[in-house]
């Protein structure tokens, strides 16, 4: 039986990190050159995987609060330092490939166990990219029977595609949220999803949630 799992999320960062972006001397702010091949010319968005198999060169600078040691950027990479990095490769934790920011003691992590979900759940805003066919989406997964947990215990996962905004909805098993919390990881909420009698209660009882379903770290 697959584990219980958690949305992973960071929406509290008081500092704005970009991974793809660069600011000139005079303060103008452009893509990364490496980056601009990737790039649709229709509407500046492009494909979290096409950046990641080009890499990262420095320079970078990650401006978080202290302590932290997890986020997600606001080009939606997943990050976190050392420590992290190596709790979670001594652990064994499956679904997900790393590569450094050179010169910081950041990693980027790519989840690599993408699940069919029910992309129903989306609610599309505006048009569709001429070009590209990309389109904002918005609402999130919020119970089990809506996306296809994997059968590893200690697995992050997500979603098959991309939002159209770009990002993946990430997850983490419920025995990974214990190797983040044992490592001391710092920086993000975990929301766990709901199962079936869950889900009908909270259907009935709108602001309804179970004890403990919400965790922060």
């Amino acid at each position: 039986m697959p584990e219980r799992a958690y949305q992973l999320w960071t929406a509290d960062q008081p500092d704005f990190n970009w991974l793809t972006r660069v600011k000139s001397g005079r303060g103008d702010s452009g893509m990364r050159p490496p980056y601009v091949t990737v790039l649709c010319r229709a509407c500046n968005r492009f494909s979290l995987d096409d950046v990641f198999r080009l890499g990262f060169e420095p320079p970078h600078r990650i401006r978080v609060r202290k302590g932290r040691n997890l986020l997600v950027t606001e080009d939606y990479f997943l990050c976190v330092r050392d420590g992290i990095l190596d709790a979670l490769n001594a652990a064994g934790v499956k679904g997900f490939a790393s590569k450094p920011l050179p010169e910081t003691e950041w990693h980027v992590l790519s989840v690599t166990d993408r699940r069919p979900f029910d992309a129903s759940v989306y609610e599309p805003s505006g048009r569709k990219c001429a070009e590209c066919g990309r389109q904002p989406q918005y609402r999130t997964i919020q119970f089990e029977r809506q996306i296809d947990r994997p059968a590893e215990r200690l697995t992050f996962f997500c979603t098959a595609t991309e939002r159209g905004q770009g990002g993946f909805d990430t997850f983490v098993t419920e025995p990974l949220l214990e190797v983040l919390r044992g490592a001391g990881a710092k920086g993000a909420m975990f929301q766990r999803l709901l199962d079936a009698d869950e889900e009908e209660r909270q259907t009935r009882e709108p602001s309804w949630k179970p004890k403990g379903s919400v965790v922060v770290l």
